[in-house]
């Protein structure tokens, strides 16, 4: 297959580039994600070379380019609180906390919500976010964002990217406790994230670039088929002067 000509690649249902296997891949453009590749009329699901995976078709994924509304608000996503009013939501194709603008009366709302629509389906692999911006910070309080992989059912559990102000840290939850497990340097607005797992063992990078790994020696991180779920974590405020403040918000996740 190594001069096979993969005709088809698509953004949606438009089709951006063609491929030709071993050329590299294109990407038309780094705010949209490729979801499908052929080979002739066959569903190009995984590529491997050598023995290293170079593309899996993402199982789980949300660009947030709808309508302003509650981030579960068409059943796509659903909502775990423990925010009841001001829930992640969408706020112009970005996903966030749904404080209102002059808002004087929320001094913290956290939301978690778990994506409904499909699942993984294999324990390895990776979890993947765009940062649309960094979160803000209120005295000696930051407001954190996370996007977890290996989420049960419940989302008493998951682990994954944990961004707080603009530092970047993994994540893991146990019993409906979050615990940061490492940092790794600082991110910017529009920076890739992505921490790909292998058995226990954990890579992050920084728009394409290793930041450092991390072992689950202790097996805090549950993986079967219960666990495959993609879920987020947002937090955000209003003080009496109505000014609202926010955890990081994103443009994108995917769960691979």
């Amino acid at each position: 297959m190594s001069q096979e000509k993969i005709v088809a690649a698509s953004i949606g249902d438009v089709p951006v580039v063609n491929y030709f296997w071993g050329g590299g891949p294109k990407q038309a453009s780094s705010r949209q994600t490729i979801i499908a590749v052929r080979w002739g009329e066959i569903p190009v699901v995984r590529a491997i070379l050598g023995l290293t995976t170079v593309m899996r078709v993402a199982h789980v994924w949300d660009t947030f380019n709808r309508p302003n509304a509650p981030l579960d608000a068409d059943g796509r996503w659903v909502d775990y609180g423990t925010a009841t009013t001001y829930r992640a939501c969408i706020e112009n194709t970005v996903a966030r906390a749904g404080i209102p603008d002059g808002l004087t009366t929320q001094t913290q709302a956290v939301s978690y919500m778990r994506c409904a629509t499909s699942k993984s389906t294999l324990d390895d692999g990776y979890i993947q976010c765009r940062v649309f911006s960094v979160g803000d910070t209120t005295g000696l309080k930051t407001y954190d964002t996370a996007v977890f992989a290996k989420v049960n059912d419940d989302f008493t559990a998951g682990v994954g990217i944990h961004l707080s102000g603009n530092t970047l840290g993994l994540v893991v939850r146990n019993n409906s406790i979050d615990t940061v497990v490492g940092t790794f340097g600082q991110f910017s607005t529009n920076d890739v994230i992505r921490i790909t797992f292998n058995g226990d063992d954990y890579t992050v990078f920084c728009n394409s670039q290793q930041r450092g790994t991390w072992t689950d020696r202790l097996g805090q991180v549950v993986s079967d088929a219960g666990h495959r779920s993609l879920g987020i974590r947002v937090e955000g405020a209003s003080g009496s002067d109505g000014v609202r403040a926010f955890s990081p918000a994103l443009d994108h996740v995917e769960l691979g």
